[in-house]
């Protein structure tokens, strides 16, 4: 048997019950901050059983931040499911957040549009400045450093100007998705090499 949703609407605190043995432990700080700054914009998922017990089974910790902003009650979506249904999505719900990654570069563009205002984002400067830190490099990547046995001193050494930290951000993801994706390459020209190679035919190594 799958859930069945029966209605949104607002409830007041004092009607909902906590998932019992919720594993997760949510940043009720973080979340707290959010809805200072942008409100409750997303609806707990929240259980209705046959004595009508009202049991919060996605949300709690929002459900606690709520509670510590003094709302008098939280938008709920109230679903009606069994006793397994209900354990699997107080599951997923926790493990999925878990699952998903970040594309670095993607993030640091869309926090650039906040003007460093990054109130309610869960996000600081410093983590921004983090996101911004160059990728750490090999030494057969550096110029100047020490050269691995048979790769060779560099012969040319370039300076990267960028005009904002945007560009700066987008250009060390690329150097990280290079390492990955060109691993076999010793030194950050030849996974240049490698890539002009496949995608540019005639600028490229063996074609110059």
């Amino acid at each position: 048997m799958s859930a069945v949703y029966v209605e949104t609407r607002e409830i007041p605190l004092g009607e909902l019950v906590k998932y019992p043995g919720n594993a997760k432990r949510g940043d009720v700080g973080k979340i707290r901050e959010s809805i200072k700054r942008n409100g409750q914009y997303r609806s707990l998922v929240v259980r209705q059983a046959d004595d009508g017990t009202l049991t919060i089974l996605a949300g709690n910790h929002t459900f606690e931040a709520i509670k510590l902003e003094r709302h008098a009650t939280a938008r709920c979506e109230v679903i009606t499911c069994d006793d397994q249904d209900a354990l699997r999505i107080n599951l997923v719900d926790n493990r999925s957040a878990e699952l998903g990654g970040y594309d670095d570069d993607a993030l640091v563009h869309l926090l650039s549009y906040l003007d460093e205002d990054y109130d309610g984002t869960g996000y600081t400067k410093d983590d921004v400045d983090r996101l911004l830190e160059p990728p750490e490099f090999d030494g057969e990547d550096e110029a100047g450093g020490d050269s691995p046995a048979g790769v060779g001193e560099p012969v040319v050494a370039y300076q990267i100007v960028f005009d904002d930290e945007t560009q700066q951000a987008r250009w060390y993801a690329f150097v990280r998705w290079l390492k990955r994706e060109y691993g076999g390459a010793e030194t950050l020209g030849e996974r240049l090499v490698e890539f002009f190679d496949a995608r540019v035919p005639g600028i490229g190594g063996a074609d110059r």
